[in-house]
């Protein structure tokens, strides 16, 4: 996908829009599905913070961005468009006519006498059945009507954008007090209908109440099933008139409160608004009485409560309140369990009563110091909890094993000179590069045992720091060095440039600077044909060992057969982004497997030690060798190139023999196993990205055993062994990676920042305000303490006690109650044996 489907890219030059876009005011949006019982289903508009992809707010200017970044943002995540946020400064106002475009096309005469004033510039909505239009100057107060079918907005709404420019309308923004007007006297011809409408809902809401089941509980919906729980003797919500249970269950204890608080509203209400007043059978809180700025009060009910002031702002939650939200809210309780006891006081009850248990299941904090080395240790047993190892991680050490690190004879050299070459020289990324390398020149010429040739598909995962720039770079100049550089190319576009590319030059590289971005791009649910092509292309492409491939036939370019294609690709990314631009559904698509993914580490900056022209070229022994490889064994020779240009160049490969059959069982055995590598793990899901390991693996020992005796290569059991470590080690890691970086829903999303938080910190262990800064406000506190609480039942987090307050710097001009403790609780990496 690149492009909005809502949002015509050439009305950019449109005055009007130019002029929004000088706005950092923007948000990115996405649909969702509103399911009521007994009424039709809906979408809603929800914004997107395009800075973290968390809800937008529009009374909170740091969840806004730049238009571009917006549309690149909502292009990359696949998301409906993008919406501008109304403010009190911008000088700008908002007006919809709602559902007055018939499906053919056609706008009903009384919106289209208001588009035919021609004062200001207008569009068609993302529905393609209403009309926005866009107004300088504020108007004084909000106006909505349903029956006129008219909203006119000034400040905190966002407004989708579409760009689909009503034809006659002006093009840009200007007053318009006529339209304004016209609006205005609509929306007075229909208010009797909509008191009427009001009216008759409230009259339909009593007698829904008066067929109600005797308890209380907050929607319909909520209603429906707790009268089959009812029906079947389980206990719900707070009886009307009925005795307490004898037992209540402790999980349940919050519900309880909420129910009990809801029944006896009387009690609470005003205690937390002074100045709520009554409402029918409940309460309402006004907007100004909270000294806040919106249009809308807090509705609070026995059947519910509604904050209609954020309601369709972009809240989380559309405004749905419970007692215990209310409290933390307004009351100023730092956590569900102080909000649920402040309830219980004024409903004169104890949380007992109501389910609760003093520990909850869960044991004491476990009371800790720190050590003068700065090691944490419990105070009871003398346990160190962990050695301080910086910030490696909470899975497990993320350096390569020695053994895999260190490779034979010239192939190490390689290494060695990427990284002597790097401002950051990393051995993972030397060897990513050294294979990315050899792969590539011994394309069409070189074949496994199996006859499997040797092209690879690579891609280095790693923060800033890593040296993934000499990653891609080492690889290119040497191509260069070998004229070889009309060989490399970026990432394909699509799956006509990929082809194109193949056809001309079957020995191909392709280099993609943020691989992340790429995947993001041609695996997403909306790509294009053309972009969900390239991710055929190149997975058929990859599984070409010396056959022929055909190219799909275009209206301007007929089918080719090319033989022998060797077509590899290497790519960078920070861990993120990469993970960030993949869906679970990614692993199960059969093109991320055919990946070796190296986990990048950060590296210490030191100045390259090699001359500029050292970095260009790699030492001679080392570009003679690589000669040997581009030259099927002998040193390149005349007219070589033309051979790897022609797509009809169909030469036998050179087969490595395996030394031994010793060897191939080895392999074999291998190949039988690794897909149950993850069996019995949390990490069992992930197990189809192991489906082409054994392949993979393949292809690497035979480049290690080109390094060993390039002329009369044998893939040994110890390039096997090696390369079966290699791969099981990348494997183990991008698992890692994946279930830190990678959820199906947004608290799973936040429990993994969490936990990349806090293994940031020396021992895994942090304080409560130490995580929200280093999280940077991306979640609110109470959400935070709500899923720090669940990530302690699941046994993901411990909570700690410190015992030596002042042994903590951070810790020394703390006064009060000592704040929370936390360390991350190792997972451990628990793979069968491969």
């Amino acid at each position: 996908m690149d492009k909005l489907s809502t949002f015509r890219d050439a009305s950019i030059g449109l005055p009007a829009l130019q002029e929004l876009a000088t706005h950092d005011q923007w948000v990115m949006w996405r649909y969702k599905r509103i399911e009521v019982p007994g009424k039709p289903v809906h979408l809603t508009k929800i914004p997107v913070n395009a800075n973290n992809g968390a809800n937008a707010m529009t009374n909170e200017a740091r969840t806004w961005a730049s238009f571009k970044k917006c549309y690149d943002g909502a292009v990359k995540r696949g998301l409906a468009g993008v919406g501008y946020v109304l403010n009190e400064t911008d000088g700008f106002s908002g007006l919809d006519l709602d559902k007055c475009i018939s499906d053919d096309g056609v706008i009903e005469d009384w919106a289209a006498e208001i588009v035919a004033l021609g004062e200001t510039y207008c569009e068609i909505s993302p529905s393609k059945k209403g009309l926005r239009f866009f107004i300088r100057g504020k108007v004084e107060h909000a106006t909505k009507c349903d029956p006129a079918r008219v909203e006119l907005y000034g400040n905190k709404r966002f407004l989708t954008v579409t760009g689909y420019h009503v034809e006659g309308a002006p093009e840009e923004i200007n007053p318009a007090p006529r339209t304004i007007q016209a609006v205005l006297a609509r929306v007075e011809q229909f208010r009797g209908e909509a008191e009427k409408v009001v009216g008759e809902a409230r009259e339909a809401r009593k007698l829904e109440q008066e067929d109600e089941p005797p308890y209380i509980v907050f929607t319909r919906r909520q209603r429906m099933e707790d009268e089959a729980k009812r029906r079947r003797g389980e206990y719900v919500g707070w009886l009307k008139n009925a005795p307490k249970p004898a037992a209540v269950a402790g999980g349940n204890y919050f519900r309880n409160v909420n129910d009990k608080a809801c029944a006896e509203l009387g009690r609470w209400v005003q205690a937390l608004f002074p100045q709520a007043k009554r409402s029918g059978t409940g309460w309402r809180v006004s907007s100004k009485s909270l000294g806040r700025s919106l249009e809308e009060d807090i509705s609070i009910t026995a059947e519910g409560i509604v904050d209609f002031g954020v309601a369709d702002m972009g809240d989380a939650n559309q405004g749905k309140r419970t007692p215990i939200n209310l409290a933390m809210e307004w009351g100023g309780h730092p956590d569900p369990t102080s909000a649920a006891r402040w309830l219980c006081e004024q409903l004169s009850v104890t949380p007992e009563s109501l389910g609760w248990e003093d520990k909850s299941g869960r044991p004491e904090p476990r009371r800790v110091h720190q050590a003068e080395d700065g090691t944490w240790i419990d105070t009871e047993t003398g346990e160190v909890l962990s050695e301080k190892t910086g910030a490696n991680g909470a899975d497990g050490d993320s350096t390569m094993p020695e053994h895999l690190a260190r490779v034979p004879g010239v192939l190490n050299d390689l290494v060695e000179w990427v990284m002597a070459g790097a401002q950051h020289p990393s051995r993972v990324g030397g060897l990513m590069s050294a294979l990315a390398t050899v792969a590539t020149f011994s394309g069409r010429v070189w074949a496994g045992p199996t006859r499997a040739a040797l092209h690879l598909y690579t891609a280095g995962i790693g923060p800033s720091g890593c040296g993934k720039d000499r990653v891609l770079s080492s690889t290119l100049k040497l191509m260069i060095a070998f004229d070889m550089g009309q060989f490399v190319f970026d990432e394909p576009m699509s799956q006509t440039a990929l082809m194109n590319s193949i056809s001309e030059t079957p020995l191909c590289l392709s280099q993609i600077d943020e691989i992340g971005m790429f995947f993001g791009r041609i695996l997403n649910k909306r790509a294009s044909s053309f972009e969900k092509g390239v991710e055929a292309s190149m997975t058929k492409a990859w599984s070409k060992s010396f056959e022929p491939l055909i190219t799909p036939r275009y209206a301007s370019r007929p089918s080719v057969t090319v033989f022998n294609p060797a077509f590899n690709c290497m790519g960078v990314s920070t861990p993120d982004k990469f993970w960030g631009a993949l869906g679970t559904d990614a692993i199960t698509s059969g093109f991320l497997n055919r990946w070796i993914m190296f986990e990048l580490p950060v590296v210490k900056r030191r100045t390259p030690t090699l001359t500029e022209d050292e970095i260009n070229c790699a030492p001679d022994h080392v570009m003679m060798w690589l000669a040997k490889i581009y030259g099927g064994g002998r040193s390149r020779m005349n007219g070589w190139d033309a051979n790897v240009r022609d797509p009809g160049f169909n030469d036998p490969p050179l087969v490595v023999p395996w030394d031994s059959r010793e060897t191939e069982k080895l392999w074999d055995d291998y190949a039988a196993t690794i897909q149950s590598r993850f069996a019995g793990s949390e990490f069992e899901a992930l197990s189809p990205l192991l489906a082409r390991a054994a392949e993979n693996a393949l292809r690497v020992a035979t480049i290690y055993a080109l390094a060993e005796n390039i002329d009369a290569p044998r893939v040994t059991y110890e390039a096997v062994q090696w390369a079966t470590g290699l791969l099981s080690w990348c494997a183990d890691r991008t698992a890692s990676q994946a279930v830190r970086f990678m959820a199906e829903n947004e608290n799973q999303e936040n429990a993994n920042r969490i936990k990349r938080a806090m293994s940031g910190f020396p021992d895994m262990i942090a304080t409560r305000s130490q995580l929200l800064s280093k999280l940077n406000n991306i979640m609110r506190k109470n959400d935070f303490d709500n899923l720090i609480t669940m990530m302690i039942d699941a046994g993901q987090v411990e909570e700690l006690s410190d015992e030596k307050k002042k042994s903590m710097s951070s810790l020394k001009k703390t006064r009060g109650p000592k704040p929370a403790i936390y360390r991350l609780v190792p997972e451990k990496l628990n793979f069968q044996a491969a």
